[in-house]
């Protein structure tokens, strides 16, 4: 007879993206503006995790001029993180095959609490359609 265990372990968001593969290769693009960066270069990254998931998405990445400071539409129900860090070249010797990594090292920019969102949006949008039913 076995057990099995679930365990969750809290960790700071650093920690949870540190070493999340970005690009298969020594380069990857820009999110905004399309230009190519590679190891070395500063970054920021846009991640998120969904209140009923445990797992940290990365679903974007930018160079340092496209970078944003703020979440300007956060999602209700997820919590988001802008993060800057640096790009660093991980190596698998036994693979010959390098992968672009994300290296967090300025840390967390900006955050988006679960119960932020779209309830302001959801405001404007009746205004809007109620804007749109008077005229």
């Amino acid at each position: 007879m076995s057990a099995e265990a679930c365990y969750t372990i809290a960790v700071p968001i650093e920690r949870a993206v540190t070493g999340v593969t970005i690009s298969d290769g020594e380069h990857a693009l820009c999110g905004y503006c399309g230009r190519s960066i590679g190891e070395g270069s500063p970054v920021g990254i846009y991640a998120y995790s969904m209140s009923d998931e445990r797992d940290v998405t990365v679903a974007r990445i930018n160079c340092n001029d496209c970078a944003t400071e703020t979440i300007t539409h956060p999602t209700l129900g997820g919590t988001e993180w802008l993060m800057r860090g640096t790009l660093a070249l991980q190596s698998d010797v036994a693979h010959q095959s390098c992968q672009l990594v994300f290296v967090p090292n300025e840390g967390v920019v900006s955050m988006s609490p679960p119960t932020d969102g779209s309830n302001v949006v959801a405001e404007e949008q009746m205004e809007a359609s109620m804007y749109c039913q008077q005229q």
